[in-house]
């Protein structure tokens, strides 16, 4: 039986998720314990396409794909009861594009994911992960629904009804989304959140309608002159069951320029992309004692 702590519901009774939440608030963020264990799946997409208007006529159009499994051992917790060490077991990372496909680890890998002050490090045995491995484990991992500064931003910290919309904090998402590479210059409306029902389950849906971004990874000397992007997604809440999702999209289609002051001519340069992800977490039994 997966453990009651992970109810992330803090109330007396859910009246079987009929019309309402009668609890102190509503908490997202599953509490773990040294040596619960989990099967972890991820997996993330991406869709690129970029035209530049120069005298090349360069353009860009990709479509990536990562697919991540393990078997997480919490090893350590904070005093929030989010973990700051784990071990993933039988890990495996496939890195696709429509031409190829491989695997970024052997079969069976194994290592231990340490998280400090707004960082993360991944080690195999006492070393560290080459920087580019860990690079797109980090990637991914950082943006896990157990995330504290995602989860914090979308609680309401009060009881809450089904069907009800609530406002989310623009600053934080601001910040939220700063993390992710996408700096916004503007909302095209209040960013917001609806608890509602799915059958026997319960799942947040949150929106944030966005007008000018721009991107960590911009090509140099670009500017944006205009944009629109929406970045949503769901969240979907455990019960006994144990099981717990979180699915986002982000897309966004961005218009400006490219200055090379005193060498060339500007000319215009566009960026559509859609990023999209899911991830999953099934609470299994708990290990005797921790490594």
């Amino acid at each position: 039986m997966p453990r009651k702590a992970l109810l992330v519901l803090v109330t007396s009774c859910l009246f079987c998720f009929a019309l309402s939440v009668a609890a102190a608030g509503l908490s997202l963020t599953p509490r773990f314990e040294p040596g619960d264990r989990y099967q972890l799946s991820l997996q993330s997409q991406t869709k690129t396409a970029a035209l530049s208007r120069a005298p090349e006529h360069r353009s860009f159009d990709e479509s990536v794909r990562l697919d991540y499994r393990a078997t997480v051992v919490v090893l350590e917790t904070d005093g929030s009861g989010r973990p700051v060490r784990e071990l993933h077991q039988n890990v495996d990372l496939r890195f696709s594009r429509p031409s190829a496909s491989r695997s970024l680890f052997q079969e069976g890998a194994s290592y231990e994911v340490r998280r400090g002050h707004g960082d993360m490090q991944i080690f195999i045995g006492d070393r560290r992960a080459p920087a580019d491995v860990e690079r797109v484990v980090v990637d991914l991992l950082k943006n896990r629904f157990d995330r504290e500064a995602f989860t914090s931003w979308i609680e309401p910290g009060r009881t809450v009804e089904v069907g009800e919309t609530w406002e989310l904090d623009g600053s934080s998402a601001r910040r939220l989304l700063s993390d992710r590479g996408i700096h916004v210059r503007g909302f095209d409306g209040p960013p917001t959140a609806t608890l509602e029902a799915n059958g026997s389950s319960l799942l947040v849906r949150y929106r944030i309608p966005l007008g000018r971004v721009e991107l960590d990874e911009m090509p140099p000397n670009t500017e944006t002159a205009k944009s629109h992007s929406v970045y949503e997604g769901q969240i979907e809440l455990p019960g006994d069951s144990g099981h717990m999702a979180h699915s986002s999209n982000f897309a966004f289609d961005i218009q400006g320029g490219v200055w090379n002051s005193g060498v060339a001519p500007s000319f215009a340069w566009r960026m559509e992309r859609e990023h999209s992800t899911v991830q999953q977490i099934q609470m299994i039994e708990r290990v005797a004692s921790t490594q």
